[in-house]
């Protein structure tokens, strides 16, 4: 990138910021986060931008690790097999505000015990008596529950100039005293546990299918029956709000379909 005069020309006074984060990722899957405003045309023209690169790479910055084994195989018999299994940890560092205090809470996810995220998935068919087809598929995983998006946040207690302790509250506290009596904004969120360290219920899926081909005057047909879901698994996997003290927190809002079964009939020519 070449230098950025920082001089505004005589009658370019149009610019155009670009805010974007740059994810600059290497071979161990680190990397940092850097905001850059960049030379470029606008209206046929170069306008001058101002280099507004940060100099201090501690207080905003993103690191990445994770490890993923996958396999394949051939069974006896016809069958066949694949599957993996995927571990994986994301590490954020926003600390760099100065216009919210309790945004500097838990910016630094490398003091959070951020713990590692696991999924795994296996699948395979299988040639059965009488020229059947049996096929089965599992998997396991879950979500990260968050809220917000910059930051992003875990559980937050979102106060307003009007909000008061409860009656009988533990700790610090002046039961039904307003929380914040100088506050000048109209509501502000007090984050109250760090993000990506609450998970959605674990989802454990099995899938099963059994089917059977058979050629009848040119036509192929393959008539199956599959059963979706077959351990009934009802993980939540979102939740409705994670704002604490409010009626429909961690109340789930989706979750995973109940068990399904389907009969289907395929017909090539």
């Amino acid at each position: 990138m070449q230098p950025v005069d920082h001089a505004v020309r005589r009658g370019r006074f149009q610019q155009h910021l670009d805010l974007a984060p740059q994810f600059l990722v290497g071979a161990a899957g680190f990397g940092k986060v850097h905001r850059t405003i960049r030379r470029c045309p606008f209206q046929d023209r170069l306008v001058d931008l101002l280099d507004t690169t940060a100099t201090d790479r501690s207080q905003a910055g993103v690191s990445y690790n994770g490890l993923e084994v996958s396999f394949t195989a051939r069974l006896p018999g016809g069958g066949n097999m694949f599957g993996g299994f995927a571990i994986d940890r994301t590490q954020n560092t926003q600390c760099g505000f100065t216009d919210d205090p309790n945004r500097l809470l838990y910016c630094d996810d490398t003091k959070n015990d951020i713990p590692w995220k696991h999924q795994f998935k296996v699948a395979g068919s299988m040639p059965v008596k009488w020229g059947f087809q049996a096929g089965a598929a599992f998997t396991t995983y879950n979500y990260i529950l968050t809220t917000g998006t910059n930051p992003v946040l875990g559980t937050v207690w979102n106060i307003t100039r009007t909000t008061r302790y409860a009656a009988d509250c533990k700790g610090p506290c002046t039961p039904g005293a307003i929380v914040n009596p100088g506050m000048t904004v109209s509501s502000m969120n007090v984050p109250l546990v760090a993000p990506g360290t609450e998970f959605s219920d674990r989802i454990y899926q099995l899938d099963l299918t059994l089917s059977k081909s058979f050629n009848v005057k040119g036509l192929r047909l393959q008539p199956e029956a599959a059963l979706f879901n077959a351990f009934n698994n009802h993980a939540a996997y979102t939740v409705r709000s994670m704002n604490y003290l409010t009626s429909s927190y961690m109340q789930p809002s989706l979750t995973l379909q109940p068990a399904l079964f389907r009969i289907g009939l395929q017909v090539k020519w």
